[in-house]
């Protein structure tokens, strides 16, 4: 995604005023006066509240983010359901989901927030706090740079427990999204403590829905169940406080025999085939909702 495809969508954060391209191409330039770096292409648009923030994260916690983005696979070229799930498998109503990344056709431009190393599809436009790789505009996404109702909708993954203020930021992806456009969000429930450099919380499928209340709910449930869970928990505390507190004939037997049952049931989906009630467990959950009006 270049930025002459997304251009007429961006506006200044926090005034939403029009931002036009300098003639050398260097810098966005709003209405008001402010200034906004153009490097390589990806507009920063962060105000100077922004960079004092993200600081760490644009210094030694970024380093991180980049280098872990620069070994995952590179993008895919379209939303189609995959050959074969990758692990964890996640279980998503992908015909929503499609709807939404064919709802104008090729002219759809879907905002992924946190978006990055990879894209759903072409259709995305990603946005993150720093220029890593695929990434098309740097933004906070409690000050998205983009003009209300300016986007066909959004899909946001793994991004709202690092975020302090969640429900500002869900207000934020409401305010872009275009009457009628989709919210797509998915979160941790049952994870370890992960941060870049922060971790805030965890939510049920009923707490994030409560917060996207504003939208008409679609569809909400476990898009990765509780083996990953289990799995993803237990190796955890193998790798971690288990090396201390657990023998070692237990560890072993551990990681020969229940590590693998575990990933081989979340590989089989069989806990997201049981009855809702019996879901206790989830490793992510979403919750996907409609923009009301027209």
């Amino acid at each position: 995604m270049t930025l002459r495809n997304f251009i007429d969508l961006l506006a200044a954060p926090g005034t939403e005023e029009p931002l036009a391209l300098s003639a050398d191409g260097s810098r966005l330039e709003s209405s008001g006066g402010a200034a906004f770096d153009v490097q390589g292409g990806v507009p920063i648009l962060l105000t100077p509240e922004d960079r004092a923030e993200f600081g760490e994260v644009l210094e030694s916690a970024g380093r991180a983010m980049a280098a872990e983005y620069d070994a995952m696979p590179p993008e895919r070229s379209d939303w189609q359901p995959p050959p074969e799930r990758p692990f964890p498998p996640h279980d998503l109503p992908e015909d929503v989901i499609n709807a939404a990344y064919h709802r104008k056709g090729d002219d759809t431009r879907i905002l992924s927030v946190g978006g990055g190393p990879t894209r759903n599809s072409p259709r995305d436009i990603n946005l993150n706090i720093a220029p890593f790789r695929a990434v098309d505009v740097v933004g906070n996404a409690l000050r998205l740079p983009f003009r209300s109702g300016a986007v066909d909708g959004i899909w946001c993954n793994a991004v709202l427990e690092h975020v302090a203020d969640f429900p500002a930021a869900i207000a934020e992806m409401v305010r872009v999204t275009e009457p009628g456009g989709l919210v797509m969000v998915q979160v941790p429930f049952m994870q370890p403590v992960h941060g870049y450099p922060s971790d805030f919380q965890r939510f049920t499928t009923d707490g994030l829905a409560f917060h996207m209340r504003e939208l008409e709910i679609v569809a909400k449930g476990e898009a990765v169940g509780g083996s990953y869970a289990t799995w993803q928990i237990l190796k955890t505390y193998l790798d971690g406080p288990g090396q201390r507190t657990l023998p070692r004939w237990i560890r072993g037997l551990a990681r020969r025999t229940l590590l693998p049952a575990l990933k081989e049931s979340a590989m089989n989906r069989t806990d997201l085939a049981l009855p809702a009630e019996m879901r206790t467990l989830a490793s992510v959950v979403y919750c996907f909702g409609r923009k009301r009006g027209t």
